[in-house]
């Protein structure tokens, strides 16, 4: 009786926190392609030590993506802080990093999926009223420019 297997390689590859600082990037990236090309098929990186993300952050983890992408690895991202995880929505890249909560299986899903729902709310009402200064509607032959 022949009886097929399906091995995934799964490591994990931590990050520096609080933060990721733009001179993080390279080495990161370095490090994750190696583990691809040593035959991990997913890499998990646990976010839970980013505490104070900012723009390097981002671009840190968005180049990670890529860099799986371009490997034909799969990244994982667990145990976003709120912080982070407002922020991945905010910027467009929570979909495209595919950000899983770490611990979390069904039951967690729906509260991760009311937090994106409440993040994609508009943040204020639109103003009802009269147009900004300086804007005319149209232009009468007699008026002078501007």
């Amino acid at each position: 009786m022949a009886v097929n297997l399906c091995v995934t390689i799964t490591e994990e590859m931590p990050l520096p926190g609080p933060a990721l600082r733009t001179e993080d990037t390279e080495p990161l990236c370095a490090a994750l392609a190696e583990r691809y090309r040593r035959g991990a098929a997913e890499v998990v990186c646990d976010l839970a030590g980013l505490t104070a993300p900012g723009l390097p952050t981002l671009d840190a983890l968005a180049r990670l993506a890529l860099t799986a992408r371009r490997h034909g690895g799969s990244l994982r991202l667990t145990g976003a802080p709120p912080g982070l995880a407002a922020l991945l929505e905010l910027s467009g890249l929570g979909d495209v990093l595919a950000q899983q909560q770490a611990g979390q299986g069904d039951a967690g899903q729906g509260d991760a999926d009311q937090r994106q729902a409440e993040l994609r709310q508009p943040l204020r009402q639109a103003e009802e009223g009269e147009p900004p200064v300086g804007v005319q509607e149209r232009v009468e032959p007699d008026d002078p420019p501007a």
